[in-house]
């Protein structure tokens, strides 16, 4: 994450599903939240950086929250203090289909000059897009 000189790390590991790592001080923070994520499984996703909406955002297909991108928004102390969670909600006709069993990992994308976010599912989809304008 620019100007906090720190890597968000989704993981099943902690009750939160997601810690930080300070870069500078070499030091891993367990993460609080308020709010409900869309994304339930967080082990098996990719937390991207959009600074257009100052957030961490997040993407898991599964049936009920395939139209869902979960945003984590850092707050003024991110190591000690609750990230508040947003949710972005698309309509959509064509969503993919079925949880990958591995994951999205590299697959969720978020792109500044198209103004949206993209997901490759699977080799045989074809490329998925949420556009924020």
């Amino acid at each position: 994450i620019p100007g906090l000189d720190a890597l968000f790390v989704a993981s099943t590991y902690y009750a939160s599903g997601c810690w930080l790592f300070d870069c500078a001080a070499k030091t891993r923070h367990e993460l609080t939240v308020t709010g409900s994520p869309a994304c339930v499984s967080t082990g098996f996703s990719q937390p991207v950086w959009v600074p257009e909406l100052n957030a961490v955002a997040q993407w898991d297909n599964n049936a009920a929250n395939a139209h869902r991108i979960t945003l984590y928004h850092p707050p003024a102390n991110p190591k000690t203090s609750p990230w508040p969670i947003t949710t972005l909600e698309f309509t959509i006709e064509d969503q993919p289909t079925g949880r990958c069993p591995r994951g999205t990992y590299g697959r969720f994308f978020y792109s500044r000059r198209l103004g949206g976010f993209g997901v490759v599912h699977a080799t045989n989809q074809p490329i998925y897009f949420y556009a924020l304008r």
